[in-house]
């Protein structure tokens, strides 16, 4: 989404001018498809779908392994900490792009706090519109710098390693721009 690639595709489109580049967006299982496919030459995914493959016919680079920060409505009280105690989040809505049960949100959660309510979305600019609405709180990779007024990014105590990003690309790939 464009907040990954903000930072990352103009410098690749500067220095590769010549090279035509397509920037899609599908869920995990279509963007492995397209690149199995030979419709893509690489993909950026994290280690929740990565431990879902099959990883023999790909190489994939770990990207990042850094912390999570909080997501909040700058309205929201929680705003006015420094760093936010996960402890006080057990009242927030979770927005989340992870698709499961609310049993299966809470597991995965549970060592940083209890969830107590969840609202499920399919994109991210959804879970930003929902943030900026106050309807929740979410979570976004540290690299990922949001630019709205209504949202404020907050570091979290304890640090929060949700996921690590990956670009993943097939083995044995011809394609010069990936090796």
């Amino acid at each position: 989404e464009i907040y990954l690639l903000d930072n990352l595709l103009p410098i690749f489109s500067n220095k590769y001018k010549k090279l035509t580049t397509k920037v899609l967006q599908y869920n995990y299982s279509e963007l492995l498809k397209k690149l199995n496919s030979l419709e893509l030459d690489i993909i950026f995914t994290t280690d929740q779908f990565l431990n879902s493959a099959s990883l023999e016919k790909y190489d994939y680079i770990l990207l990042s392994d850094k912390p999570w920060n909080a997501l909040i409505n700058k309205n929201n009280i929680l705003s006015n900490e420094d760093i936010l105690n996960l402890s006080n989040l057990k009242d927030e809505n979770l927005i989340t792009m992870f698709s499961s049960s609310i049993y299966t949100i809470n597991d995965f959660y549970k060592e940083f706090f209890d969830v107590n309510n969840v609202t499920y979305v399919n994109t991210f600019l959804t879970k930003l519109s929902m943030i900026k609405a106050n309807l929740g709180i979410g979570f976004i990779p540290s690299y990922l710098k949001i630019d709205t007024n209504a949202i404020i990014t907050k570091e979290t105590n304890p640090k929060l390693h949700l996921r690590k990003t990956y670009a993943l690309k097939r083995k044995n790939t011809n394609n010069y721009f990936v090796n």
